[in-house]
């Protein structure tokens, strides 16, 4: 089931954290967002990722992650799944990097915006994400949907008129005041009527290298 508490993916970390410790590579970390949350938990935090950044600590291919064999204590892959060609191949080498009995945190849409970033290419059911983890060696610890419907609704709509891939966003303030009250609205229709799971956001995956 959908659940309406869990919106974005930084309720999924925060849900995740009390199983991240030790070293974390965050796996297209970007602006590394998620920083701050995965150091209160680690003892070390290296992001990841395939173009350079203020934030990024390493720079390469995640098809091809340029880390020793049982290098990390938790990965998150967050986002990252829908832009890569081969997911296997990303999924498999996470795996490859973490040390036995090692955690992974993954995120990936199932019901999203085509959005390039460089590329897209796919999208995830929350069995498919499941699927594809335990095929790379990983047991699933837990496994749901997050964004429901009314907040997938308001996503596509944000996007049609107000991408923010686009080169020149559009609005200003009036525009940032209305998003933020539909966000609102489609919040709170969430809470009272996403009973369903037929129709949700993203897909997230926790689970645990055999």
């Amino acid at each position: 089931m959908p659940q309406p508490k869990l919106q974005t993916t930084r309720d999924i970390v925060l849900r995740a954290l009390p199983y991240v410790r030790g070293s974390v590579l965050d796996v297209g970390a970007g602006s590394a967002k998620y920083k701050s949350l995965l150091e209160k938990q680690a003892e070390s935090y290296v992001a990841f990722d395939a173009v350079a950044g203020a934030n990024v600590d390493v720079v390469g291919s995640v098809e091809q992650l340029p880390f020793p064999d049982a290098s990390f204590d938790a990965a998150l892959c967050n986002q990252v799944l829908e832009h890569v060609a081969h997911p296997q191949r990303v999924v498999g080498e996470i795996c490859r990097v973490l040390k036995p009995k090692g955690v992974c945190i993954l995120t990936a849409p199932f019901v999203a915006p085509f959005h390039k970033d460089p590329e897209d290419y796919f999208r995830y059911t929350v069995d498919g994400l499941a699927l594809l983890v335990c095929e790379a060696g990983f047991d699933v610890i837990e496994k749901d949907c997050y964004t429901p419907i009314f907040s997938t609704f308001f996503q596509m709509f944000e996007f049609t008129y107000f991408n923010p891939y686009a080169p020149h966003k559009h609005g200003g303030g009036w525009a940032d005041r209305f998003l933020r009250y539909a966000l609102k609205c489609a919040k709170i229709l969430d809470r009272l009527f996403a009973k369903r799971h037929i129709v949700y956001g993203n897909s997230y995956v926790i689970a645990r290298k055999s």
